[in-house]
């Protein structure tokens, strides 16, 4: 998106600290904060870390300039998400870790691939995100009963939405948290993980069936 705000995550970069503020500055890129592998941070130029740093960057060429510049610091690049999911495992069918970008709607998805209902809905959903050419975020929980099972479901049904990994104990937190007993739900939360809108179901179920309505409620997600 041209002119949006990046977030970008460098991991197991390879230099010494006033390489990484050479490289930033050449860039104009503001240093928001990096975690060393030492506590003592050597301003020495040939004392060189492992270290990972975050980036905030305005301008779209920023993810093939920095893999550019970055590529012989043996260093990967990827974004990043931030808020209450910034710490939480994701995974995706492109296989690089997802990001969640929070100036986007942000809907929670709690299903199973053995619920009936959640195979009469997710359709819906999904043709609900396709109708607003994906400007939502939908980020999926499981309450698949394998990974076979959660891979098999989200490979056939699902959209190309980041997910939580079978086993992982954010599955749980999350039920716990937002006290989901019954499957189908789905939340719209804030960058804080607060729900805005419980009855975001039924406002989808009403809108999938007709772009204009999807993009209609799309609006009044983002007020």
């Amino acid at each position: 998106m041209d002119g949006g705000l990046r977030l970008l995550m460098i991991n197991n970069c390879q230099m010494s600290y006033p390489c990484m503020r050479v490289v930033l500055l050449q860039l104009q890129l503001p240093l928001l904060d990096f975690e060393l592998n030492s506590p003592n941070i050597s301003r020495d130029i040939s004392t060189v870390f492992t270290f990972r740093f975050h980036l905030v960057c305005n301008r779209p060429s920023a993810m093939s300039i920095l893999q550019r510049v970055i590529l012989p610091f043996r260093a990967t690049l990827r974004p990043y998400s931030t808020g209450f999911l910034k710490d939480v495992e994701l995974h995706s069918r492109e296989g690089s870790p997802p990001s969640v970008d929070f100036s986007k709607p942000t809907l929670l998805y709690f299903s199973a691939g053995w619920c009936r209902s959640c195979r009469l809905f997710t359709p819906k959903l999904k043709r609900f995100y396709e109708g607003v050419n994906g400007e939502v975020n939908v980020v999926w929980v499981s309450r698949d009963k394998s990974s076979e099972d959660q891979l098999e479901y989200y490979e056939k049904s699902l959209g190309p939405w980041p997910y939580i990994p079978f086993g992982n104990n954010t599955i749980r937190e999350y039920l716990e948290k937002y006290e989901v007993k019954t499957i189908p739900a789905i939340l719209q939360v804030d960058e804080k993980g607060a729900v805005i809108d419980d009855t975001v179901r039924r406002k989808i179920e009403e809108a999938s069936s007709s772009t204009s309505e999807s993009k209609l409620l799309l609006e009044k997600l983002r007020k």
